[in-house]
């Protein structure tokens, strides 16, 4: 029997083994040209982004992904965009974490919510 604490760390692995993926895209040396902005996976010209990427546990049951302020600065850039201003188009947002987020937030409640229950069951024992 897998104790919530243990379901929870591998949700969270999950969510960061799956941003990582997100954020190594093709790997462009820089000064070419890669592919329009927007497009998924960030392709990667230097790795920092995902050098930049954190998790921590603040309790048994609350953790947080990241990206490290003083390894990339832009990060929240590249995630939620910009908006246009006076000669610069804006950058659309490349959203690394919030799409894992969206894609597989079903899926981690239920492995939660099983574990849970199945923990409820044996102490009704």
């Amino acid at each position: 029997m897998k104790s919530i604490a243990d379901v929870l760390d591998k949700c969270e692995d999950d969510v960061f083994q799956r941003m990582i993926a997100n954020l190594s895209g093709p790997h462009y040396k820089i000064g070419t040209r890669g592919p329009s902005t927007g497009k998924m996976p960030v392709p990667r010209m230097t790795g920092t982004l995902a050098r930049a990427s954190r998790r921590k546990r603040l309790s048994a049951s609350e953790r947080i992904i990241f990206s490290d302020p003083k390894v990339a600065h832009y990060a929240k850039y590249v995630h939620d965009g910009t908006r246009p201003r006076a000669g610069h188009p804006g950058m659309k947002p490349r959203h690394y974490l919030g799409d894992v987020i969206k894609q597989r937030r079903a899926a981690w409640l239920f492995t939660i919510r099983m574990a849970i229950l199945n923990g409820i069951r044996l102490v009704g024992r």
